[in-house]
Formats: structure tokens, sequence, C-alpha cells
């Protein structure tokens, strides 16, 4: 049989340190793949196409810098998929909104595939259907797609100098 205390779910909670460290880690992320951005508003960093993808066109991610301020810039991160057929898409490509906050060094999601204002924990279940921890893991999806772009992106060569980075 089986206990009714074994069976209770723990409530989740926020490890601020841990998520931080992960904001302040894409903001670095994000000042290696943008480089100097004075006058420099859109880059664009391929991906090598895996299977299907290296047949129908290649996979772009685009870096385009919305505002830039003194102490803030709010950066849309997307993937564009260049087919050569002319043909769309069969799946929604992921799009951020980042905002970048210059003097405290860190970089958060602000808003994914048009859903925006995250809440720092949810309850589960939820009309919008996020896990109990969406915001955390929208942080951490692009600390992995920024790492992706740096170890295996290519870009002009004179425009920046990219460095293998370890995501731990």
């Amino acid at each position: 049989m089986i206990d009714p205390e074994e069976m209770k779910i723990k409530s989740y909670t926020i490890d601020l340190s841990e998520q931080m460290a992960v904001c302040d880690a894409n903001y670095i992320r994000l000042l290696k793949l943008l480089g100097k951005t004075r006058g420099i508003r859109t880059r664009l960093i391929a991906l090598p196409g895996p299977g299907l993808a290296a047949r129908h066109g290649q996979i772009l991610v685009s870096l385009e810098i919305q505002e830039d301020f003194k102490y803030t810039s709010t950066i849309c991160i997307r993937q564009l998929l260049n087919s050569q057929e002319g043909r769309p898409s069969m799946y929604k490509t992921p799009e951020m909104i980042i905002r970048v906050y210059h003097d405290a060094k860190t970089a958060e999601v602000t808003s994914y595939q048009n859903h925006r204002y995250f809440k720092a924990a949810y309850p589960v279940p939820n009309r919008f259907m996020y896990q109990c921890d969406e915001r955390e893991q929208l942080n951490l999806f692009l600390a992995e797609w920024l790492n992706l772009c740096i170890n295996e992106g290519m870009s002009n060569p004179g425009e920046l100098q990219l460095e293998k980075l370890n995501c731990n």
C-alpha cells in the first residue's frame, strides 16, 4: 500500500543565487556574440544544419538590438530558417526578447514566443500550462542556445572573435 505522505508533491522553491548566476553568465555570452555593438544593430550567426535542415536550408540565428541605452538594452534573438525551396517551416522557430542590465551585468528573458511577464513561480496546473519554474527554464534555454551559437556558430570573422565555452 502507498503511503499518502510519499505521494505529496514538494512545492517549488526558488534558488535565487542559481538563477542570477545563469542570467549573469547569459550576459557574458551575449557580449561574446555581439562584440562591439556601436553602429551594429543586427548580427547573424549561421549554425550547421543537422540532417533534414542541411538539405532544406541553413539555420540562422539573428541577434537584433532593439533598444540600447547607457544602463539597459533590449535584444531580440530568433532562429531563421532559410529554405532553398521556398517552403515554409513546419514548426514555429524560437524567438526571445532579452533585457540586458549593463550596470548589474546580467541578462534575463522577458518574452518567449510573444508570451511576456513570467512570474518567478506558477502553481501547477495553471491556465497558461506553464511549468512551476517557467522563468528559470527560459533562462536556461537561452544559456544553451547562446552556447550553441558560440561553440558551433559561424559569423563574419572580421566582426568578432568567438571562444569555446562550456556550460556547466
